[in-house]
């Protein structure tokens, strides 16, 4: 069954200051209030907006109170729990972790709504980024520090994992007061240093409290998948038929899940057989072509979109959109 957990918490004191959730006690509430959500995620030099989530009858107290979110911590969870075939509760995991830049209640009739607009941390106050990247020095370590200092731990996790042999000839001093910049300096500059077929330069995103900064030539993170042991993405995740959308990346569609984060290496299955069952003689002879996936192989996700309406009966609307490349083609 479908599956969401929104956790409101107040920074000054960590406590809970709403929840909304479809799954208590090892069971899917049946009258849990729908839930709207749009939330994209990909790396910071390519940003793509906020995150926007709806909750519907909502109570008239907590529109009157809605206002009062805007800055508070949020955490979207979302998946599927288990309740039907092919069902995963695996793959159930955080969307989202950030702060309320907006929210505001409305009352239609006998519609009660709440919406709310989403940042991630690195969106919701100016940064102090100072990369101090001297000639002859290995990218690795400067980053490191420019990105601890501004997300120091215990809050945070940072994760520096790119190539040795981004070196500049001259010293690359910056300053910039978003992530956004940073990444696209990094970006921009590894890509002049190397400047090797197939290099896409070094990446960073934030997934909840973690920020990664990886390249072609590493993993995201220490717990994100490998060119080698990728994510598999079996045949009845799959909403439709993976598809090109423009050189060199393809779009897949998956039921809603939490489990693959931007920067993952992913493989796609190459038919029904190799990852289900065997499908009815029939079905398999009349129509062959139902049996295999348009695309197949390992790829690298570069853009995640999370889209969901809880209530919706078809299967379109909980869903999670992945934009992918394949590892041996550059961006």
């Amino acid at each position: 069954m479908r599956y969401y957990n929104i956790v409101i918490t107040d920074p000054s004191n960590g406590l809970i200051a709403a929840q909304w959730t479809s799954f208590v006690n090892g069971r899917t509430i049946p009258g849990a209030q729908n839930v709207e959500l749009d939330i994209p995620v990909t790396v910071n030099a390519t940003p793509m907006g906020q995150a926007y989530l709806r909750i519907w009858g909502v109570s008239i107290a907590q529109i009157n109170s809605s206002r009062n979110l805007a800055g508070f911590n949020i955490a979207v969870y979302g998946g599927m729990q288990a309740g039907l075939p092919l069902a995963n509760p695996a793959q159930a995991k955080l969307l989202i972790q950030g702060q309320i830049l907006q929210a505001f209640g409305n009352w239609i009739g006998t519609d009660q709504t709440m919406d709310m607009y989403i940042g991630v941390a690195t969106q919701t106050a100016p940064l102090n980024l100072t990369l101090n990247w001297l000639a002859g020095v290995p990218l690795s370590g400067p980053l490191m520090n420019a990105l601890t200092a501004a997300f120091p731990p215990p809050a945070y996790s940072v994760n520096v994992n790119i190539s040795p042999g981004i070196v500049p000839l001259g010293d690359q001093k910056h300053f910039c007061p978003t992530l956004q910049e940073l990444a696209q300096f990094v970006k921009q500059k590894s890509e002049d240093i190397v400047k090797s077929s197939g290099y896409t330069g070094v990446d960073i995103s934030v997934s909840g409290n973690i920020v990664n900064a990886y390249d072609s030539t590493a993993p995201a993170s220490k717990n994100s998948t490998t060119q080698d042991n990728p994510r598999v993405i079996f045949f009845q995740d799959l909403i439709g038929q993976p598809t090109w959308i423009e050189y060199p990346f393809i779009q897949f569609k998956t039921v809603l899940r939490g489990d693959v984060q931007v920067g993952d290496f992913i493989k796609l299955p190459y038919n029904l057989l190799a990852t289900t069952t065997a499908p009815s003689g029939i079905g398999a002879i009349r129509a062959p072509n139902r049996n295999t996936t348009s695309f197949n192989g390992v790829f690298r996700v570069a853009i995640v979109r999370h889209v969901g309406n809880y209530r919706q009966a078809d299967a379109a609307s909980w869903v999670s959109i992945f934009n992918a490349y394949p590892i041996d083609v550059p961006t």
